[in-house]
C-alpha cells in the first residue's frame, strides 16, 4: 500500500532504524513526535493514506513537503490518538523498517504551504465527510502546479 508522510526536510529518500547513530543524511528515523501529547511514547514515523489526511494530523503550519511510501509493513497505532477517526494515521517502527530490508524508500512528490485558512478548509469537509479516502481520489482535493499542492476552489471555505 502507499502511504504519505509529510515532513519539514525536503531532502529525503528513506526511513532507517533508529538505532543507526547518526542518521543518513537523506534519512529519518522514528523518532517520538514533539507534538504527541498524551500519546504513547513510541518511537515511529507517523504517516497516513491521504496528503490532506496527514495534513490534519500535524498540528503547526508552514511548509512541509509530501512523500510517499510504498510498505505493508505498519503498525496500529496504540493507546489513544485523538484524530485517528478522521486521518487513519500508522506508523512506521524501528520493527517494521527491519522487517523492510533495514530501510523503507521515501519518493518526493511536492510541498504544501498549511496555513490557518487550509487546516480550517480541510477540518471543515472533513466534518461534512467531504473528503475522499482513497488515495486515487485525493486528486479531487488539491491543484498541483509545478511542485505546490494548494486546495481546490471546491474544498476552500
Amino acid at each position: 500500500m502507499t502511504w504519505c508522510h509529510l515532513s519539514p526536510d525536503k531532502s529525503l529518500d528513506s526511513i532507517v532504524p533508529s538505532t543507526n547513530a547518526p542518521t543518513p543524511i537523506g534519512a529519518i528515523s522514528p523518532r517520538v513526535p514533539e507534538s504527541s501529547h498524551g500519546e504513547d511514547p513510541i518511537v515511529r514515523v507517523c504517516v497516513a493514506p491521504t496528503v490532506w489526511q496527514c495534513v490534519l494530523s500535524i498540528p503547526r503550519y508552514g511548509t512541509l513537503y509530501i512523500y510517499s511510501i510504498d510498505t505493508d509493513a505498519v503498525t496500529d497505532p496504540t493507546g489513544t490518538i485523538a484524530d485517528n477517526k478522521t486521518t487513519h494515521e500508522k506508523w512506521i517502527t524501528d520493527k517494521d523498517v527491519q522487517q523492510s530490508n533495514g530501510k523503507v524508500a521515501l519518493t518526493y512528490r511536492g510541498y504544501v504551504n498549511i496555513d490557518r485558512q487550509l487546516m480550517t478548509s480541510l477540518k471543515v469537509h472533513s466534518h461534512k465527510n467531504n473528503l475522499p479516502l482513497a488515495p486515487k481520489d485525493e486528486s479531487s482535493v488539491w491543484n498541483i502546479r509545478e511542485e505546490q499542492w494548494s486546495l481546490t476552489q471546491k474544498f476552500i471555505t
